[in-house]
């Protein structure tokens, strides 16, 4: 089965991070990794939508395209979005993506 995202859509993989371990605080506090977790998460981009059209009170229409391609990596909030069948597989919408990942 092939998905396609419509209109502001984009399939992404969340990257795996580095393994955390726990940690253990100058006062003898064991922390888990669990609580060091960010609630951002770099995904890369596998498929974006076609965009979406916008009629305006006069009645142009115009195109709004999504500024993201396929393959850029991008920050985006943990785990927004619908889970697909793969693992690490999500469907989020582009208004979701807070930034883009440059190397």
């Amino acid at each position: 089965m092939k998905l396609v995202p419509q209109g502001e859509n984009l399939i992404v993989r969340f990257l795996p991070k580095p393994a955390d371990e726990d940690k253990l605080t100058p006062s003898g506090i064991l922390m888990p990794a669990v609580a060091n977790k960010s609630p951002m998460e770099i995904a890369l981009i596998l498929q974006v939508g076609q965009g979406t059209r916008h009629v305006s009170l006069d009645g142009k229409v115009s195109h709004i395209e999504i500024p993201y391609k396929e393959g850029q990596k991008v920050l985006c909030a943990r785990r927004n979005g619908l889970l697909l069948d793969e693992p690490m597989l999500y469907l989020i919408p582009a208004g979701e993506v807070l930034a883009i990942v440059e190397e």
